[in-house]
């Protein structure tokens, strides 16, 4: 090859490379535009939609270009937003506030971002968040527009819900505290609770929950302890009010946690008059036991000592009966004071049973008159001076012939005829009984029955008056004694608004005495 064909083969192979290279930069260049291309679609597409709106204005405050969440948040087409005020698009209650911010961002103090309302002809106008920078040629201004709608509503709703939640605990009719556990601190009460404890507004939200509740300090901490490890939730506490009367409450209590701190919400129920009226129904139950195990008392005295004095009058009668023609006339007068003895017994029995009976079931009355107590008592005696008399008992009265008394006249009856009888039937033969009437103070009459019986012990005292105790004690001749007749006596003596005293002491005989009104006359001799 000569040396000319050399350098014809080899400039045509520099000129193959050559355009090998040209083709190569051609090709990268396609590349570089092809992917300034999709750069560009890419910067397009995420400046028209990305979540923020964003608005190129003149000083003028005219739109010089946005993007399509921009047009979306004016509600109009873009193309058409061109050249308008922003502020046309701006709520007039906002529209001030983007005044401010614009003569701001041109003097370059725009600091803050500014809250407006845009959408202003549209169905539906959104919340905005506002920023802005200025170009570097001075002369546009970028506003950004973050849509804060939905957090707007967020807010709202939770503002709503905290003022449910505030109105349901303030003007709930339940009495509320939110209490610290730790300290026991009342960290708000509402307005229940401030009528309820008698406190000024505010001032329970200064105290403490051992101000109010009269536990130890220790035992309430412990109870508040139990509510935290959800140990226990409903309590029966006493809680002391302004004016220092204590109230009976009970509390229902639960913990709750807002921002990683703990507290008690308590809700408190006043139940005073609940826990009165439960006390109130236990004492009738237990008035209602009581009268129950009297009537069946009251059943075993009928079937007990019915049937002693009906034994012997029967066995008597039959006696009678059966040998009447054998029997010498001081054999019959014999039994006939016997029969008569046992009748009597009987008969006294029967009257207090048939008196004890009404008073039990509320038919006895009570109609005070007045009358002179000395001649009254003296006719009630009649029938106690046989059986007084048969055993040798001195019976005397010591009552002024003008003492007068204002009480029921039957009911006197029965009260001086029961202890009368008690009196003779505990004394010994040869023994006295002085039945005596003073006028002490307050205008009173006091009536006192002494005997020198058999008296009585301090256990027998203690047991006096209450039916079930009854010893079944016989008189000094073996004569049937109850109980009932006292009983019946200190029932209608406090009918009378009266009180029946008694003072034994065994072997050295026994005092009773009770008081009734007088006439209001005073009493005294003369007037």
């Amino acid at each position: 090859m000569t040396l000319s064909e050399e350098k014809a083969m080899k400039l045509i192979h520099e000129l193959e490379v050559h355009q090998i290279e040209l083709e190569m930069q051609n090709e990268e260049l396609m590349l570089t535009r092809a992917a300034a291309r999709e750069a560009a679609e890419k910067y397009t597409e995420l400046y028209d939609f990305a979540p923020t709106g964003y608005f190129t204005l003149n000083s003028a405050g005219e739109i010089l270009g946005l993007n399509l969440s921009g047009a979306k948040m004016l509600g109009k087409e873009r193309k058409y937003l061109i050249t308008k005020q922003f502020s046309l698009y701006v709520s007039r209650e906002t529209r001030g506030n983007f005044a401010d911010f614009l003569a701001k961002m041109i003097a370059g103090k725009a600091y803050e971002a500014c809250e407006l309302v845009l959408g202003a002809d549209s169905s539906q106008p959104i919340n905005v968040n506002i920023s802005g920078l200025v170009n570097q040629n001075g002369q546009q201004y970028q506003l950004n527009a973050v849509d804060v709608t939905k957090r707007k509503l967020a807010e709202k709703a939770l503002q709503v819900s905290e003022q449910k939640y505030r109105d349901i605990f303030n003007k709930n009719s339940a009495v509320k505290l939110i209490i610290d556990p730790a300290t026991g601190a009342i960290l708000k009460a509402n307005l229940a609770a401030e009528y309820f404890y008698g406190y000024p507004p505010g001032h329970l939200e200064t105290m403490n929950i051992s101000e109010i509740n009269v536990l130890s300090p220790d035992e309430i901490k412990g109870e508040m302890d139990r509510v935290m490890i959800d140990e226990c939730k409903y309590f029966n506490f006493r809680h002391r009010i302004a004016s220092g009367e204590i109230r009976d409450v009970e509390v229902f209590s639960s913990p709750v946690f807002s921002d990683g701190v703990s507290s008690l919400y308590s809700i408190i129920h006043d139940i005073t008059e609940r826990k009165i009226a439960e006390e109130e129904i236990q004492r009738k139950s237990a008035e209602l036991q009581k009268v129950n195990n009297e009537k069946d008392l009251f059943f075993s005295i009928i079937a007990h000592d019915l049937r002693s004095p009906f034994n012997a009058f029967l066995g008597f009668t039959q006696i009678m009966a059966e040998e009447l023609e054998s029997l010498t006339p001081e054999e019959i007068r014999k039994i006939a004071v016997a029969m008569r003895k046992s009748a009597t017994n009987l008969f006294g029995l029967l009257e207090n049973l048939l008196e004890w009976s009404r008073l039990q079931r509320g038919l006895t009355s009570f109609n005070p008159e007045a009358f002179l107590l000395r001649p009254k008592i003296s006719s009630i005696l009649q029938t106690v001076v046989l059986s007084a008399e048969k055993k040798g008992i001195t019976l005397t009265i010591e009552i002024p012939d003008w003492l007068e008394v204002f009480f029921d006249p039957n009911h006197m009856g029965s009260i001086i005829r029961n202890l009368a009888f008690n009196a003779v039937k505990f004394t010994e033969a040869g023994g006295k009984i002085n039945i005596s009437g003073r006028l002490k103070a307050g205008n009173r009459v006091e009536i006192a029955i002494r005997d020198t019986g058999i008296g009585m012990t301090k256990e027998m005292l203690d047991k006096l008056f209450q039916l079930d105790n009854q010893s079944n004690r016989r008189g000094t001749e073996g004569e049937p004694s109850t109980g009932l007749g006292l009983i019946i006596c200190r029932d209608l003596i406090k009918m009378g608004g009266g009180e029946i005293l008694v003072e034994s002491e065994e072997r050295k005989g026994s005092v009773f005495s009770f008081t009734v009104p007088a006439t209001r006359s005073g009493n005294l001799p003369g007037t």
